[in-house]
This record gives C-alpha cells, sequence and structure tokens, in this order.
C-alpha cells in the first residue's frame, strides 16, 4: 500500500518556534539533525497548525490509515501519555521508528508492540488475529475468517511457545528471525520533506508533501 499524506492545516506562513535548547533535545532523544528536526516540525505544524499537538482523527487524516485498528495501534504506541493526543516529542519519536533511521533492534521491538494488540507484553492469538484481520483490511484483501484463524495457528505453532496460545518477546525475536517481513510494519522515506523543509526559514502551512507511506504488514504471514 503507497499512501500519501492529505491537504492538513490552514494556508499560512510560520517561523520554526523552537529554541536552541529544544532542538538540541531533539537531536538528542530522536533519529534526526538539527535540520531534520526543524522540517519535521513545519510539517507537524501542517497537521494542525493552530495548536502543540495533533488528535487521532488529525493523525489518522494526515497517515491516510484505513483501517481504525490499525492506526489506533500505532498512535497509542506513541501517545506515550495517553491523552489521545501527540505532541511533537511523541510525533518525533513516531517519525524516528517509521522511518528507515531506526535500528533493526529498534524496529523490533515496535512491531511487538503493534502485534500486542491489548499491551499485556504477549502477543495473543486474540492479538495475532486482530492484527492480521486490521492488515487485510487496510489492504483491502478479503479471506475467509477460517484462513485467517489457519494462519494464526500455524504462526503459534512454529513460535512454539512456552505458554500456549502466547508468544513472548524472546519467542518473537526467534520467529522473526525465521520470518523477517514481519517487522514490515511501516516504513516511510521522509527524505524530500526534509530536502524541501529543511532549507526554509518560513514555510506555507499548507499540503504536507513528501511523505511516501509503505505497509506492507504481514502480506507473507
Amino acid at each position: 500500500l503507497q499512501s500519501t499524506f492529505s491537504t492538513m492545516g490552514a494556508a499560512q506562513t510560520s517561523k520554526c518556534t523552537l529554541t536552541a535548547a529544544e532542538i538540541a533535545n531533539c537531536v538528542s532523544t530522536s533519529k534526526f539533525t538539527a535540520d531534520e528536526v526543524r522540517a519535521l516540525w513545519y510539517h507537524f505544524k501542517t497537521i494542525n497548525s493552530s495548536s502543540h499537538c495533533i488528535t487521532r482523527k488529525q493523525f489518522q487524516s494526515a497517515m491516510l490509515f484505513k483501517d481504525s485498528a490499525l492506526l489506533d495501534r500505532i498512535f497509542r504506541v506513541f501517545d506515550v501519555d495517553d491523552d489521545n493526543e501527540i505532541i511533537f516529542s511523541e510525533y518525533l519519536s513516531c517519525m524516528s521508528m517509521i522511518s528507515s533511521k531506526a535500528t533493526k533492534e529498534e524496529k523490533l521491538k515496535f512491531s511487538f508492540q503493534i502485534y500486542d494488540f491489548d499491551g499485556d507484553g504477549l502477543i495473543s492469538v486474540g492479538d495475532l488475529t486482530a492484527v492480521l484481520a486490521a492488515t487485510l483490511r487496510e489492504h483491502k484483501l478479503v479471506i475467509t475468517r477460517a484462513d485467517i484463524d489457519h494462519i494464526v495457528q500455524v504462526t503459534m505453532e512454529e513460535a512454539d511457545t512456552a505458554q500456549p496460545g502466547h508468544i513472548s518477546f524472546a519467542e518473537y525475536t526467534a520467529l522473526v528471525a525465521k520470518r523477517p517481513h514481519m517487522m514490515d510494519h511501516l516504513t516511510i522515506n521522509i527524505s524530500s520533506i526534509i530536502q524541501e523543509y529543511a532549507t526554509n526559514n518560513t514555510i506555507a502551512l499548507t499540503t504536507p508533501r513528501g511523505f511516501r507511506s509503505a505497509l506492507d504488514m504481514h502480506e507473507k504471514l
């Protein structure tokens, strides 16, 4: 699935209001350089130019997710204070993790969090079924519930779990070593936004441009 970010925010001009200290902190806690942080701040303001945060609905509109269940998992992973809004630091963490800059280990942890639908530290049969069903809906793929159940059963058997019907992080790590595509949750190429916005001191807050997302989750699961 290929998608672009939709039009958000009013058509107006803004200067980056981040202080040098704030930018330095963003650099130290993310995968981005100072110029990249500024560029992503500009994009964040295109999503909601009138507030310091973006809502779940705005996040969904900007990311163009079709399936709300899949969006909810990604949104809640990065909404660390669980207030149903994402501030810039949380947005920057999200961009760090779903960009190509994240390490394999970070991607592994992130993908486990996506699979762990109920957030209990284990991937249950219900978790795996929910993520698989959400992925199929996102890709507009239709298979029977019996086929979904079969895929989940085969995956659980391959994971060889110590606790029946539940995959631990260690077991998931071993499973991913055999099925690397299970980590292909979300990767976004942000280079064009970085290139466009990093060279501007002011920018018209119109259509977010440059992001191309590739959601290839579990197509080979």
